[in-house]
C-alpha cells in the first residue's frame, strides 16, 4: 500500500513519465539507429523485427521520432537575436585591438625599361602559379577518387568476410535451409524491402544451400549460401545506388578469397576458402546465369 499522499491539485510527477520498457532489446533500438551496435547485435534486432510485429512497430515509431528530431535540428537554426548575442563578444574583441598604420616610405620611380621587365616577369609568374594550382587540384581530385572509392568497397568486404566467418562457427550457416530457390526468395522477400534473384548452380557443382541476412554498411543484406565439396561460398548482395557495372576484383582477407563486382545496382561479394580457380568458376557461372535472367541449372 502506498502511504504517500499528494496534496490536492498537485499530481504525482512520476505519473507523467513513460513506464520503463520491460524488454531490454527495445533500449537497443536507439543505439541501432545511431549506428552504435556491432553487426551481430544489429542482425539480432533485424531478425526480431522480421518476426515480431509489435517490436517492428515500436522500432518504426522510434525511427520516426529520430527523423522528426533530425528535421527540427536542421530546419530551425538559431534566431537572429541569438546569433547577434554570440557575435557581440567577438566584435568587441576586434574593436579593442589597436590598429596601427605603417609609415609610408617614399617611392622612387623605376626606369621604364626595368618596369617593362618586371611586368613581363609578373605575368610569367602568374601563369606559372595558375598552372600549379590546376595541377594541384587535379592531383587532389584524383587522390580523393582513389582513396574514398576503395574505402567503401573495403568496408563491404570486411563485413561480408566477418559474416562468413561467423556462419562457419555457428551451428547453422544459414537462416533458411533450402535448395529450392522458390523457397529461399520468398523467405528473403518477407524480411527485406528487395529480394534478389536466387540462382541455383547445382548442375555446375555449386548447389544452393539456403540464405541468411547479414548487416553491411548498417543495412540488412541478403546473403546466398552455396556448397562446393566440403566448402561454403557466401554471396552477399548490397544495394549501391548506381547502375555502374564492374568486373570481378580479387582480394584476400585472413586467408579467404573475395571476389567483388557490381551489376544492376548491386555490389556482389563472394567469399570462400576454396582455391582461386574454384571461386573464379563459381562467379563466372553465377554471372552467366544472372545475364540469362536467373536460370542457372544449365550453367554448364
Amino acid at each position: 500500500m502506498n502511504d504517500r499522499h499528494e496534496p490536492a491539485g498537485h499530481p504525482d510527477p512520476d505519473a507523467a513519465l513513460p513506464p520503463a520498457p520491460d524488454d531490454p532489446e527495445r533500449l537497443l533500438l536507439h543505439a541501432d539507429l545511431d549506428g552504435q551496435l556491432d553487426p551481430a547485435a544489429s542482425l539480432a534486432l533485424a531478425r526480431r523485427r522480421a518476426t515480431d510485429p509489435a517490436f517492428a512497430a515500436e522500432a518504426e515509431r522510434i525511427a520516426a521520432l529520430h527523423r522528426a528530431l533530425s528535421r527540427i535540428s536542421t530546419e530551425h537554426g538559431p534566431s537572429a537575436a541569438l546569433r547577434a548575442r554570440l557575435a557581440q563578444p567577438w566584435a568587441q574583441a576586434a574593436a579593442d585591438v589597436p590598429v596601427t598604420t605603417p609609415a609610408i616610405a617614399s617611392v622612387t620611380p623605376l626606369p621604364a625599361a626595368q618596369t617593362r621587365t618586371r611586368r613581363r616577369g609578373w605575368h610569367s609568374d602568374w601563369r606559372a602559379l595558375a598552372a600549379s594550382c590546376l595541377l594541384s587540384a587535379g592531383l587532389v581530385y584524383g587522390s580523393a577518387a582513389l582513396y574514398f572509392a576503395p574505402d567503401a568497397q573495403q568496408a563491404q568486404i570486411a563485413a561480408t568476410v566477418a559474416g562468413h566467418r561467423r556462419a562457419l562457427l555457428a551451428q547453422h550457416p544459414v537462416d533458411v535451409a533450402s535448395s529450392d530457390r522458390h523457397t529461399v526468395k520468398p523467405w528473403l522477400g518477407s524480411r527485406l524491402a528487395l529480394a534478389p534473384t536466387v540462382i541455383d548452380l547445382a548442375a555446375g557443382g555449386y548447389p544452393l544451400l539456403g540464405a541468411r541476412i547479414e548487416i553491411v554498411d548498417g543495412r540488412p543484406a541478403p546473403t546466398l549460401v552455396y556448397g562446393h565439396r566440403e566448402h561454403l561460398i557466401s554471396l552477399s548482395l548490397i544495394p549501391v545506388g548506381t547502375r555502374e557495372e564492374s568486373s570481378p576484383e580479387l582480394s584476400t582477407v585472413d586467408g579467404y578469397g573475395v571476389l567483388l563486382w557490381q551489376h544492376a545496382g548491386m555490389a556482389h561479394v563472394a567469399v570462400s576458402d576454396i582455391d582461386r580457380p574454384g571461386l573464379d568458376d563459381f562467379v563466372a557461372q553465377y554471372r552467366a546465369a544472372e545475364r540469362r535472367g536467373g536460370e542457372g541449372e544449365g550453367a554448364r
